[in-house]
């Protein structure tokens, strides 16, 4: 490298690194100074898991529940408690484009089940969204929570039906 400010390439190793800066004068005179730097370990957000079931208040399965029984696995790197962190749940009928915020928080990793508040009609379809952050990246999973379960459903407009499911659109 030449110049008064350097840049190094991607440091690809932690712990302790010697950085070794030698300077040469216009009468090929030089100097080195060897100094030891601490390079903490970094590795980007990871959303490992991102499901979910209808249930109760309590978490139970429950094909006709209003709650969401939310199933996270992630972790965000913490290097030596510096790095910021920050998680975000949203949701939206699958119809939608508005999200809603359902829960957030600040954590550097997470992995059990996050039981919502009854949000979730059984007549829709919802996607909810798991975003997660740190200073340098943002990564974000996407699921879909289906309609009530149902044998045979028959739109209340009369104009269309649902095998399995309910019926969210006429069909004709």
């Amino acid at each position: 490298y030449t110049g008064a400010d350097i840049t190094t390439d991607i440091l690809t190793a932690s712990g302790t690194v010697a950085i070794v800066t030698e300077v040469t004068d216009t009468r090929g005179h030089k100097a080195t100074l060897t100094q030891n730097i601490t390079v903490i370990a970094y590795t980007p957000p990871q959303i490992l898991t991102f499901s979910a079931i209808r249930g109760d208040a309590a978490g139970a399965a429950q094909d006709e529940g209003a709650n969401a029984n939310i199933r996270m696995n992630f972790a965000i790197a913490p290097v030596s408690n510096k790095n910021t962190k920050t998680y975000l749940i949203e949701y939206k009928t699958a119809a939608s484009s508005t999200w809603t915020e359902l829960t957030s928080g600040s954590v550097y990793s997470y992995n059990s089940n996050y039981i919502s508040s009854a949000v979730f009609s059984p007549d829709y379809t919802y996607d909810l969204r798991l975003t997660i952050s740190d200073y340098f990246v943002t990564v974000s999973a996407k699921y879909q929570l289906p309609t009530a379960y149902t044998l045979l459903d028959f739109r209340h407009t009369g104009k269309g039906l649902s095998v399995g499911k309910v019926s969210e659109r006429d069909i004709f």
